[in-house]
């Protein structure tokens, strides 16, 4: 009662030292810079974020970023990943009566 709940999602890879957003393949050439706030800390500048509302929509954004990843062989596995990935899930809870109350001011 009162709250709303949202729900986010990003995910990046890391690859030779550059980093890259995995929802957004048209910036494949791109490199995203990793910045740091004083008061929210460290974050990805030029990040994606896509709702996810249930973990289908998680799992469908993951499969998908996986599909654009570096991969490369090697001598153990020819479909080995040659990157890092990071999948973040944002959850914020909005309080809906502080909403509405401002909304009315």
């Amino acid at each position: 009662k009162g709250h709303q709940h949202i729900v986010e999602v990003s995910y990046l890879e890391i690859y030779n030292e550059r980093v890259r957003d995995l929802l957004d393949p048209a910036q494949k050439k791109t490199s995203l810079r990793v910045r740091e706030n004083p008061k929210t800390g460290v974050y990805v500048d030029g990040l994606t974020t896509a709702p996810a509302g249930t973990l289908d929509d998680v799992l469908h954004i993951l499969r998908d970023g996986n599909r654009i990843r570096t991969v490369g062989a090697t001598a153990m596995n020819q479909h080995s990943s040659r990157s890092h990935a990071i999948l973040t899930i944002y959850f914020v809870q909005v309080d809906t009566a502080f909403v509405q109350s401002e909304r009315r001011q």
